[in-house]
C-alpha cells in the first residue's frame, strides 16, 4: 500500500447477548448497563481509531468503531457493536 492510500474496509457486525464484559463495575460489582459496552470500547485506543471514525464518519448518524491499522492487514476493520436486551444473568439462573 503506497503512503496516502487509503485502505478498503471490513465491516462487522458484533451482537452482544450478555457476559461480564458488558457490565460496569459499580462500587466493586458488575451490573448490567445498557449501552455501557460500546461506549466503553469508544475510548479504548487498541480497540477504537477515533481520529479515523471522525475523519471519515463524523456525519454519520451511527457511528463506527474502528480497529487502529494491523500490521500485514491491508484492510481498516470497522464494526458495530448490537447490545441485545439483557433479561438474565447467567448468575442467577437456580438449577
Amino acid at each position: 500500500m503506497r503512503a496516502g492510500q487509503e485502505m478498503p474496509e471490513a465491516r462487522v457486525l458484533v451482537l452482544y447477548t450478555g457476559g461480564t464484559i458488558g457490565m460496569k463495575s459499580v462500587d466493586g460489582v458488575y451490573v448490567p448497563v445498557a449501552h455501557y459496552l460500546p461506549e466503553a470500547v469508544r475510548e479504548l485506543p487498541p480497540l477504537n481509531d477515533k481520529a479515523y471514525v471522525e475523519a471519515h464518519y463524523a456525519g454519520a448518524a451511527i457511528k463506527p468503531l474502528c480497529l487502529p491499522p494491523v500490521r500485514h492487514m491491508h484492510k481498516r476493520v470497522l464494526y458495530w457493536v448490537c447490545a441485545l436486551p439483557i433479561k438474565y444473568i447467567s448468575c442467577e439462573f437456580i438449577t
